[in-house]
Order: structure tokens, then C-alpha cells, then sequence
């Protein structure tokens, strides 16, 4: 029984241990594992771009994480906002 533990928790450990090591390998190259992921979810779209709702929900982050993680693209050149 014991081997049947909840293993939630560990899963969650290892993501945050993943996430602090990749941000200490972008952080020579000046982004975040958030910008990255967000990136990556533009290029996957098919006109590669995407509202901050759907980044929002894609990423699972509240929408004004998004925005300050876009602003922080946009500063960068890496993106480019608009409105709707």
C-alpha cells in the first residue's frame, strides 16, 4: 500500500526543479522559460498569432502574467502586439 502514495506532489517538485534549471540556461540569452513557452505557442499557430485569452489558457497563467510576459517580448523584438 504504501507504494501507491499520492505522487502529485513529486511531480509538481520535479516541474519546478525543470523549470528552475531551464530558466538558469535562458537566462544567458536574456528570456524566461515562460517566454519561451509563450513563443512557442505562437509559432505553433496557424497565422502564428494568438490573443492573450488563448496564451492565457494555454499556458495555464492569469492574464496579467501574459501581458507582462508579451510586454517583455515586445521590448525584446521578438513579438509584435496588436489590437483586435
Amino acid at each position: 500500500m504504501e507504494m501507491q502514495r499520492d505522487c502529485g506532489p513529486l511531480i509538481k517538485q520535479i516541474n519546478d526543479e525543470l523549470r528552475k534549471n531551464a530558466n538558469n540556461v535562458l537566462r544567458a540569452q536574456g528570456m524566461t522559460f515562460a517566454q519561451l513557452e509563450a513563443l512557442v505557442q505562437l509559432e505553433q499557430a496557424p497565422d502564428r498569432t494568438r490573443s492573450l485569452k488563448e496564451l492565457e489558457q494555454l499556458l495555464h497563467v492569469a492574464q496579467s502574467t501574459v501581458a507582462g510576459i508579451i510586454s517583455r517580448l515586445e521590448q525584446k523584438e521578438l513579438v509584435e502586439g496588436f489590437g483586435d
